[in-house]
């Protein structure tokens, strides 16, 4: 019974440190054939003339890409980019899970059989903003996207701010080379 006590505690610390150490990560996917240190230029996607206009939360995203990208060593280039650049994002409202339960369970046994019942109820749920975006980067020659990454973070409003546009992009382009 020791060894069953044991191993169960055992398994329950190494549920909870692994539930602790997961994170968001950013996922990141690129042409094997394509040399992206090789463009010196960027420029954007050219988006449809029927799509949202020049938002305030565009404005950030794309402020934050330039600087992130001229930070590298690329250059902004409208007219003749080498890649362009793409994004989507999207904000959220998410339950929070406050990480808290409360646990009832009933067990019971006789000889080499045993069976049991559990029900665990969340405490403090509430909900937060999630900001989650892709950034894309396209061959403008070959017509042919050759970079893309995800990643999604919490917020503290609806709409994101300039800091945590520039943190996001950040982290998105943290795997981008830098212009050779």
């Amino acid at each position: 019974m020791r060894k069953f006590i044991r191993l169960c505690s055992t398994i329950a610390l190494a549920s909870l440190l692994s539930a602790c150490a997961s994170q968001p990560k950013v996922r990141v996917d690129k042409d094997a054939g394509t040399n992206l240190a090789a463009y010196k230029t960027f420029g954007w996607f050219a988006e449809k003339k029927d799509e949202q206009a020049d938002s305030l939360v565009s404005r950030r995203v794309r402020t934050a890409v330039i600087a992130s990208l001229q930070s590298k060593g690329y250059a902004l280039n409208e007219a003749a980019p080498d890649v362009q650049i793409s994004y989507a994002l999207r904000v959220y409202e998410k339950p929070k899970d406050s990480g808290m339960r409360i646990g009832v369970g009933a067990g019971g046994g006789s000889g080499n059989v045993a069976g049991g019942v559990g029900l665990s109820i969340p405490v403090g749920k509430r909900n937060e903003n999630v900001a989650a975006m892709t950034l894309d980067a396209v061959d403008p020659t070959r017509k042919a996207q050759v970079w893309t990454a995800s990643y999604e973070m919490r917020i503290a409003g609806q709409d994101i701010t300039d800091a945590e546009a520039q943190k996001l992009i950040d982290i998105l382009l943290e795997k981008y080379p830098r212009a050779q």
